[in-house]
């Protein structure tokens, strides 16, 4: 028997499944119905009716709903993840696109560098995350997955905590925006 904990999310489509540690890759990545093949697990996953979106984030799951009732979709996803963790699926994402390669002193590799290792880490508390997409004229344009995509509190996260953390280290930053 594997235990596979539920755990609720600022976004009330989305939980997040903790499923034992060392069941996941440590890489992040998310993926939607229709989108690119997904390895075996989020393609189980996504074949749940009233799944939409899962995002794999090192060491958990989160799984967005089309807007059913988590009752019966939280017994059909703890399952398909215990099932996983047993050995039953293997899940091989891609690396993370957003994160810096080698060393990159400019200020984008900078921020790039700080997204990874404080802002990421704090949205993963909740069954999210947070990529890097532009840095243009003083913008910061950054990508919602998971439970922030969509999320009612994602606005608050980005003025009150994204920009809050990253203007204060990098003047630069003048808005935080999401796509």
């Amino acid at each position: 028997m594997v235990l596979v904990l539920a755990e609720a999310t600022p976004n009330p489509s989305t939980l997040k499944f903790v499923p034992p540690r060392g069941t996941l890759r440590r890489e992040t990545a998310e993926f939607t119905k229709g989108g690119a093949s997904p390895p075996a697990l989020a393609e189980a996953l996504l074949r749940v009716d009233g799944v939409e979106r899962v995002l794999f984030g090192g060491d958990f799951v989160a799984v967005t709903s089309d807007g059913r009732d988590w009752g019966a979709l939280r017994e059909a996803v703890s399952s398909i993840i215990a099932a996983h963790a047993l050995g039953e699926a293997s899940h091989e994402p891609p690396g993370h696109a957003g994160s810096p390669t080698g060393a990159d002193d400019t200020l984008v590799g900078r921020i790039k560098a700080t997204l990874d290792s404080r802002i990421r880490r704090s949205v993963a508390v909740d069954g999210g995350d947070v990529t890097f997409v532009d840095f243009t004229d003083g913008i910061l344009t950054l990508r919602l997955h998971g439970a922030c995509k969509g999320c009612p509190s994602s606005s608050a996260t980005l003025r009150h905590g994204i920009l809050a953390t990253m203007h204060r280290l990098y003047p630069e930053i003048v808005d935080v925006r999401s796509v």
